[in-house]
This record gives structure tokens, sequence and C-alpha cells, in this order.
């Protein structure tokens, strides 16, 4: 714990001054070590730092908890493969940790590569609709997130689709 105690402080230095003594300590196997390091990380907020916890997120081995804290540690963090594992992170097998991913989308990411949400507009039985814009296109986009326990789901799955088609069919300068 002495450890894990001196890692959390290094964590409060929220820069880049502090990568070169956590880089090393992300393979400890020491749990409590491994969790503060992760916080750490996530509140430095640099793309390097994106790097350990992208490993952890998406090693199914890895400890629950480092996989969870890492999940969690990596929404401020701006780094290309950020967006796309979270969205691979959805389907999960652990709610804890598809409810975590789902809570990381926020204002300012960049999804699939070209939706950038600018703020949620609500949410309901299914899941979350976002307001985003179309890079590519610069026009505002409706972007929905089903929630984590509905992967798997054939029928809200089917259900979707059609009112996504439905929404598709729609003429009208408010839509």
């Amino acid at each position: 714990y002495t450890r894990a105690f001196a890692v959390k402080g290094l964590g409060g230095l929220k820069d880049r001054s502090a990568l070169p003594v956590l880089m090393p300590l992300v393979t400890s196997g020491e749990r409590s070590v491994l969790i503060e390091t992760v916080r750490a990380l996530g509140a430095i907020a640099d793309a390097s730092a994106a790097v350990p916890l992208l490993k952890f997120i998406r090693d199914p081995m890895s400890d629950p908890q480092v996989r969870l804290e890492a999940v969690s540690a990596i929404s401020s963090i701006r780094a290309p493969d950020v967006p796309e594992t979270l969205l691979d992170v959805l389907s999960d097998p652990s709610p804890t940790i598809r409810a975590a991913a789902l809570r990381s989308l926020a204002p300012g990411r960049l999804i699939v590569g070209k939706y950038r949400l600018s703020r949620e507009l609500g949410h309901g039985g299914m899941g979350s609709v976002w307001e985003a814009v179309h890079e590519a296109l610069e026009r505002p986009v409706a972007v929905k997130f089903l929630k984590p326990w509905s992967n798997g789901d054939e029928a809200r799955e089917e259900r979707f689709v059609s009112a996504a088609q439905m929404v598709a069919t729609l003429k009208n300068r408010f839509v």
C-alpha cells in the first residue's frame, strides 16, 4: 500500500512529467498499485497515457477492477483508438464495464472517425441520443447508443433498425 500511496501522489501532478515513473508501474502485479497507476494516467490526460490504459481495457484477462478503472480513466484522454475501443467495450460481458464505457462517451469525443459528439439530447428505454457533427460533411446528425444490456437482444435491435429506417425517410428542415 505504500507504493500505491506514492503512485496516488504522482497522479496529482497531472502533467507529462509523471509518465516516465508511471509507465514501468503498469507491469506491477500489485492490484492497488495498478489501480492507482491507471487513475494517475487518466488524470494526466495525455495521448501517450492511453496506450497502457487501452491494453488493460482490451485484455479480458486483466483484473476486472483494473479494467473498470481504465475504462473510467480513459474518458479524459483524446487519442485515436479510444472511441473505437469504448464502442467495442459496449459489448463486453461485464455489465459494469459496459456501463463505464457508455459513461465515458463525452462531448468532443470523435466516434467512428467521423462523428464528433456535441451534447446528449436525451435518454430512454433503449439508450441515449446525442447531437453530433459529421466531420467531413460539416452537418449536424443524431447518434444513438443502445443501453449496454440491450446488446444481443434481437427484438430490441430490430426495433432500433426499424426506427432508424423510418427516421431516414423523413424530409423536413427541422429533422
